[in-house]
């Protein structure tokens, strides 16, 4: 039977499982203080985004390669740090991470195997797999509250009264 399954694809799936929702993969959200850290903690992208930043840096560092090269990364990572540090809003610290994260398989990943770099696609895919996880355990009354939400609008065009959409007749099929 053919594997189906990149050793990315593998290795990314281990790190999201292996991961708890108080850890972000750099720190203990635990101890979180800075606005920064609640904000990467609070949100599922850039706790992954994080995650995937923290396995590429890893991936370079204890590739076998030059003093010098890893003495750069080091350095340019610090330097990104502190420009994360410095964001106040979420989109500056989601741009920071993205952009980062695509960086270091950019520059550094000639130095590492191509296959353990994981992209911002990588990630993105990921978020959209646990968002479609977590639609799909919702119970029928939150589906049913979430679609309400999101078609409000055609809802109200069409003149429901709240006890029609509340009926059984509206909400289950016989």
């Amino acid at each position: 039977m053919k594997n189906v399954f990149s050793k990315k694809t593998i290795l990314f799936l281990s790190l999201m499982t292996c991961s708890t929702a108080s850890y972000a993969a750099s720190f203990d959200c635990a101890k979180a203080n800075a606005k920064y850290e609640k904000t990467i903690c609070s949100d599922g992208a850039l706790n992954i985004l994080d995650e995937a930043l923290s396995n590429n840096y890893r991936a370079v560092m204890n590739f076998n390669r030059e003093q010098k090269v890893k003495d750069r990364l080091k350095q340019d990572q610090i330097a990104w740090l502190n420009k994360r540090n410095s964001c106040d809003e979420y989109q500056c610290i989601r741009g920071l991470y993205e952009w980062r994260v695509d960086e270091i398989c950019e520059n550094y990943g000639s130095f590492t195997k191509k296959s353990s770099c994981i992209s911002t696609q990588d990630t993105a895919r990921q978020a959209n797999k646990e968002r479609e996880v977590a639609q799909s355990e919702r119970t029928i009354e939150e589906a049913l509250q979430y679609l309400a939400v999101k078609h409000d609008k055609d809802i109200y065009d069409l003149s429901f009264s709240t006890s029609q959409l509340n009926s059984i007749v509206y909400t289950r099929p016989s």
